[in-house]
């Protein structure tokens, strides 16, 4: 199961685990419901860590990280921000629901770098 955590959980997490997989989100947001199924099943195939944040609960975290949009998605590598390189650009998060197939691809990637 998927852990919920405050801000100074993540900031924790993001400082001891190796790689990370953030999820911001908000309980009345129905795609993040969505996208909470998909992390679910994507913790059982990988070695991650994967944690969600509620945006409402921890404003700040939203702010200090810029998250406009929910569901979003961030990757913390060695406790750094990941900028990953897509066809649309370089970008360090993923906004709306991504597929486990994507996901996970994205996690064997990195757990290998």
């Amino acid at each position: 199961m998927v852990k919920e955590v405050d801000a100074q959980e993540l900031k924790e997490i993001i400082k001891i685990k190796p790689l990370v997989l953030v999820d911001y989100f908000t309980t009345w947001c129905g795609p993040c419901k969505m996208q909470h199924r998909i992390l679910t099943e994507l913790e059982k195939k990988v070695n991650a860590t994967i944690v969600s944040i509620d945006i409402d609960k921890n404003e700040q975290v939203a702010i200090d990280l810029n998250i406009r949009a929910i569901p979003t998605l961030q990757f913390f590598k060695n406790g750094k921000l990941v900028t990953l390189k897509t066809e649309q650009g370089d970008v360090d998060r993923f906004v709306g629901v991504r597929s486990l197939e994507v996901l996970e691809e994205i996690v064997k990637k990195l757990e290998k770098e």
